[in-house]
């Protein structure tokens, strides 16, 4: 019998996700928040910055992305939203990239009619790993840019912590079980 517990649900484990993104053109008032491409009407997620990291936009923790149990095609879909005063104003325009990222940019409105988004390939992430995703704010063309943080150690237990200090304090001959064998002598 299946459990529904939160490991057998997120299959492939959860990855920890910043989202970071490059806006040079909001104007007084305006906010940017980060919107699920499959449920647009959901809760959106505000991004800040500071005087220092202008013109980056970050989310304030990292997202808990379920990551699938077998390799495939599946993505993470999202896109901006620009709110004006506390409501939403409108999504995100290729013409929010700026000069610099124009040869990436694509059209907003694809063939199908459908407004373009970003995406990120899940088989690119790992579970129980910490990620950024860095965007320009009006650029979905290409692949994202990915930067890995770090990994996280899994201890299950205090045991099993110690047993990995241990082993490596006897990489460089501290183990104290070995001290009476090194033979040191003093030459004073």
């Amino acid at each position: 019998m299946a459990t529904n517990s939160p490991a057998t649900d997120s299959g492939g484990g959860i990855a920890q996700v910043t989202f970071r993104v490059r806006c040079e053109t909001l104007g007084h008032g305006e906010a940017i928040f980060l919107s699920q491409a499959d449920n647009p009407s959901g809760s959106r997620i505000p991004l800040f910055t500071t005087a220092k990291s202008y013109p980056w936009y970050t989310t304030r923790t990292p997202l808990s992305l379920p990551l699938p149990t077998t390799p495939n095609s599946k993505t993470y879909r999202y896109r901006y939203a620009i709110n004006r005063a506390g409501i939403f104003h409108r999504w995100e325009e290729p013409s929010d990239g700026g000069g610099i990222e124009e040869f990436r940019a694509q059209q907003t409105i694809n063939s199908s009619g459908n407004i373009a988004v970003h995406t990120v390939p899940l088989r690119l992430l790992h579970g129980g790993e910490i990620y950024t995703v860095n965007d320009v704010l009006g650029v979905t063309g290409g692949p994202p840019d990915i930067d890995h943080i770090k990994m996280r150690n899994n201890f299950s237990s205090v045991g099993s912590l110690a047993r990995k200090n241990a082993s490596a304090g006897s990489l460089y001959g501290l183990n104290s079980r070995n001290n009476s064998a090194v033979g040191m002598t003093d030459q004073g």
